[in-house]
């Protein structure tokens, strides 16, 4: 077996998932130590995205969860290990889904520079249906969180430019 088998590590995280019979620490247990354990520039980190999205649903949807500085912090973190390190090499079927796994919780957590490289990656055409599916059309979600995300980068060099 692989040992670095994204498909796997994301199937047992979902079976530690506490709607599944596991708990919060056992789901954070899991995707920390697989994450760490990976090779820089591999999509595993992913783990974290996956877990901080599955405890916010847990939360009920709980925006100040992923809005906390260390939560954000950790999200950032595992995308500069994964997708946005020097040695990361695009993997037909399995890079979007990275990216989209990321770009959820970094937009909502505010990491907006981190969050607008992964839409600038997705674009229009490598949307995923996870986990923009977690309510509503899974278009009118995207572009949303892509909207809030380019709005406030917009919003930020305005004000940088009049300061």
């Amino acid at each position: 077996m692989d040992p670095w088998n994204v498909a796997a590590h994301r199937a047992m995280l979902a079976a530690l998932t506490t709607k599944r019979g596991g708990s919060s620490e056992q789901l954070f247990a899991f995707a920390r130590e697989r994450a760490s354990g990976a090779p820089g520039g591999h999509d595993l980190p992913v783990l974290i995205a996956d877990a901080h999205t599955e405890e916010w649903l847990v939360r009920g949807r709980e925006d100040e969860y992923l809005e906390q500085p260390d939560v954000g912090d950790e999200l950032v973190a595992a995308a500069q290990r994964s997708f946005l390190h020097p040695d990361y090499r695009y993997q037909h079927g399995l890079t979007p889904a990275t990216w989209n796994a990321f770009a959820f919780p970094l937009s909502v957590a505010d990491r907006f520079d981190h969050a607008a490289a992964c839409f600038d990656r997705i674009g229009d055409t490598l949307v995923e249906e996870s986990p923009w599916n977690l309510s509503g059309n899974v278009a009118q979600r995207y572009t949303t969180w892509r909207t809030y995300v380019t709005e406030h980068l917009a919003y930020r060099e305005s004000v940088a430019a009049d300061g």
